[in-house]
């Protein structure tokens, strides 16, 4: 027995270490003054002033409106047959106002006992009045309906419609009867045998219906029962309910109500419409509704009851506003929400803000109401300046039901974590009202909060704390959590800021070094923005430092595991140079030199991916962004001379020249020599010769003037090819000469190669000696592209030059020969 008692103690102790849950009812002890004072004032007005009038108390949410209502209640009066109905608006919310509040106003006045009259009282309804009429508006008046439906027998089913042939068969017997051709009670006196049997059917079918019944062993009474059985009765109950009664049946019935009810001099009646600020704006104009309906009504201001009537209405100025509660002609006549409060209150109240000592005082003692005085001095202390400092408070202060709420939040998670500090749940209550999930977990990752003076507070330890009570999880749990987050802000933030402020906390750059191979799946889904924002994010917080080469090594391995997953180098990117200067710089070993290279390499398939059958070529501008890439300074400085990377254009010969061509018309200036071709100098040139007909001029004198740059110098055999085309193609030789003949000049000069320097001179002078003075000139002076573009003066001038050097060189070679034939001579 002593055993199961001191069993009993332990768990009683037990259960007042927990915290408790505070009622948010309306009390009336009042913990601060100025609630009595203003319930004293209204209380003094009801009793001593006459009434018809209503009373508006104004405040904020939560501010202690109810808890003034249930001190008025609680008043003792000298007056004793002063009521209070307070009706609950917010409780009825989605009720048919109007019966609801007539059918609990009856209900209060029945339990007072005020609606009990004699006889002899003129004007006034008797209790069962009322009570009938509560019913019928509660739906409770029940009707019913009975139906008496007589049924008939089968064998009276047949034997009635058979009464209805015996007419007809007396007919065929006197027909029969009267037939002198057969004997009347012959087999051929066909009338008189159907008119016997037709007339004699309904009483056979009763007799054997007798004969069945007697050998069933029925008695007489039963046997006799042949036509009727009992009748069949169906009842129904209908439970009649008034509908919503109109504005007009509502205040009929509150007058003889209040008449009834009111009619002894020292009666009063309070009704106080409570939490108008909980409910929505439809609720809302339905209650307003209901108070005009008996208060803004003239014809009841001569009504004795009506002096003695009091309305109070709670309210909050933000939620009463004339535009959710008037009419819109109404509202036009309303110029202000100040003119709407006058014009609904005769009277008003003002419940006022708690001010700073008080609410601390408030706030100290619910501590200590929901923590049985466990919570320490400093304890209190600490959460009371994390109110005014984190929730403004101290600027704009509390309602008591917000700290109310607040504590009680405390205590809920009090029950969960309850080695957690009081004060430290306390903040984390105040974080998860202040911001949403997610912008509190972005702040927790960038280390904004807990700020630096709620560290200084509260200690070190509440960064823990706030992260275990965030994601509801042990400590050292969160902390592996909100790394896991903090690093992946880290990789997603360009300006480095995040990784550079956590990288000092300890263990983050282990768990970096490791979280990042953990990433490469989702920054490849990411894009290049992705990529370039982790080499971002790495490079600006220049977290690398002498004391922590290893880790840099593991990081730098990492990246070249990113970049051995991506397709290839992101070019297209506009941070991709700037990406690619940052990992550089990082790498100084150029240990992932090899991965990189490989990264460009992989450009190859970029480029392919438009490359379709010819004559549609490679995309000028994919290839001009490669060229760029791979002759811009940072990429040639990364890497050693003869090392900088080539992208192979698998293109054969026809498809190059066309493509380099068309980069030289559209004026896309593109160096060549950055890419690789799969053919060789000797194999274009076999091209060109062999399928010259492919090329138009342009095409040909760039493909040619490639080889030269490249030190191909035998093309004699297409430098008579197109000397050949401005001879013979009269359809394109205006397009044809400014291209050819500027090219075969220069080859001229080109003493390299002497045999195509010939052909040059050759093709120049087959060109001027078959066609220039047979019409060219002719041509130039009619023509308007030509005499426009001076093309005339120019050919001209081609010829004296060209005739000129010929002059020159012909007087060279026959001074020289005269000077040997002297030789010969002497």
């Amino acid at each position: 027995m002593l055993y199961r008692t001191h069993i009993k103690q332990d768990i009683k102790k037990e259960l007042t270490m927990f915290p408790n849950i505070i009622s948010d009812t309306p009390t009336k002890n009042d913990k601060f003054n100025a609630h009595r004072k203003i319930a004293e004032a209204i209380n003094y007005i009801i009793e001593n002033q006459e009434g018809g009038k209503t009373i508006g108390l104004e405040g904020n949410w939560g501010s202690g409106k109810s808890s003034i209502v249930k001190i008025i209640s609680s008043m003792p009066s000298s007056r004793k047959k002063i009521t209070t109905f307070n009706f609950d608006a917010w409780v009825h919310q989605g009720e048919p106002l109007r019966r609801v509040f007539l059918e609990s106003l009856i209900n209060h006045f029945i339990d007072l006992g005020w609606l009990t009259t004699d006889k002899s009282e003129d004007g006034c309804y008797d209790v069962d009045f009322w009570i009938r009429l509560k019913e019928k508006l509660s739906g409770n008046l029940k009707e019913s309906v009975k139906k008496t439906t007589p049924a008939y027998t089968n064998l009276a089913k047949i034997f009635l419609p058979l009464l209805l042939l015996i007419p007809l068969g007396f007919s065929l017997i006197s027909v029969g009867a009267r037939d002198t051709k057969n004997a009347i009670w012959s087999f051929s006196n066909y009338p008189l045998i159907a008119g016997t049997a037709i007339a004699t059917l309904p009483f056979i079918c009763i007799i054997l219906s007798l004969l069945t019944s007697k050998l069933k062993g029925e008695t007489s009474n039963d046997m006799w029962n042949l036509f009727l059985k009992k009748t069949e009765t169906s009842e129904s109950t209908e439970i009649t309910g008034e509908k919503e009664s109109t504005s007009i049946e509502f205040q009929e019935n509150f007058e003889k109500l209040l008449g009834t009810a009111l009619r002894y001099e020292n009666r009063k009646l309070v009704i106080i419409l409570d939490n108008l600020d909980r409910v929505d704006t439809d609720e809302l104009k339905e209650v307003w509704s209901i108070l005009r309906s008996f208060i803004a009504n003239t014809a009841f201001s001569d009504k004795t009851w009506f002096r003695k009537l009091w309305v109070i209405i709670p309210y909050s100025r933000e939620k009463l506003k004339p535009t959710e509660i008037e009419s819109e002609q109404e509202n036009k006549k309303t110029s202000s929400q100040e003119h709407f409060l006058e014009k609904s209150f005769q009277i008003k109240f003002y419940v006022p803000p708690l001010n700073l000592s008080i609410w601390k005082n408030h706030l100290f003692d619910l501590l200590c109401t929901a923590f049985s005085e466990e919570v320490a001095s400093t304890e209190k202390h600490a959460i009371f300046l994390l109110c005014a400092q984190e929730m403004g408070m101290e600027i704009a202060p509390p309602s008591p039901r917000r700290l109310l709420t607040f504590v009680n939040s405390i205590v809920a998670i009090d029950l969960q974590w309850r080695e957690v500090p009081i004060s430290h749940k306390a903040l984390y209550i105040i974080f998860r009202e202040k911001y949403s999930s997610d912008i509190f977990l972005e702040k927790l990752i960038s280390r904004e909060i807990p700020s630096r003076n709620n560290i200084q507070l509260l200690g070190k330890d509440i960064e823990n704390s706030i992260g275990g009570l965030f994601f509801n999880v042990e400590k050292n749990i969160a902390n592996q959590i909100l790394l896991d987050k903090k690093i992946k802000a880290s990789i997603e933030d360009k300006s480095g800021i995040i990784l550079k402020n956590n990288y000092s906390q300890v263990g983050f750059p282990e768990i970096f070094s490791l979280k990042l191979k953990d990433y490469v799946g989702e920054i490849k889904k990411g894009g290049e923005d992705a990529f370039t924002s982790l080499i971002f994010s790495i490079y600006n917080s220049k977290i690398f430092h002498k004391d922590n080469h290893q880790e840099k090594i593991e990081v730098i391995k990492t990246l070249g595991l990113f970049i051995s997953e991506i397709n290839h180098w992101p070019i297209e990117n506009s941070n991709s140079l700037q990406a690619l200067k940052m990992i550089i710089n990082i790498d100084d070993k150029k240990s992932i030199m090899p991965i990189i290279k490989s990264s460009i390499h992989r450009l190859k398939k970029w480029l392919s991916e438009d490359e379709v059958s010819f004559p549609q070529v490679l995309s000028l501008d994919k290839i001009k962004k490669v060229e760029d890439f791979l002759s811009h300074e940072i990429l040639k400085s990364y890497f050693s001379k003869g090392e900088t990377p080539k992208i192979s254009l698998s293109i054969n010969e026809e498809a190059w020249v066309k493509l380099y061509a068309r980069s030289i018309k559209t004026k896309i200036n593109i160096n060549f020599d950055n890419f690789q071709i799969d053919f060789k100098n000797h194999s274009l040139y076999l091209c060109l010769f062999i399928e010259s007909a492919k090329f138009d001029s342009l095409e040909m004198v760039c493909a040619l003037k490639y080889l030269i740059k490249n030190k191909y110098t035998a093309i004699d055999g297409c430098i008579s090819i197109l000397g050949g085309r401005l001879i013979s193609d009269n359809s394109l030789r205006k397009d044809s000469m400014p291209i050819i003949i500027p090219f075969l000049l220069s080859v001229t000069k080109n003493k390299t190669a002497p045999e195509s320097s010939t052909a040059a001179i050759k093709a120049i002078e087959g060109y001027i000696y078959s066609k220039w003075f047979a019409w060219d000139l002719e041509d130039a002076s009619k023509n308007y592209q030509f005499s426009q573009k001076g093309l005339h003066l120019k050919l001209i001038g081609i010829w004296e030059k060209f005739n000129a050097e010929c002059k020159t060189d012909n007087t060279e070679e026959e001074k020289k020969s005269v000077g040997k034939q002297n030789k010969d001579t002497n």
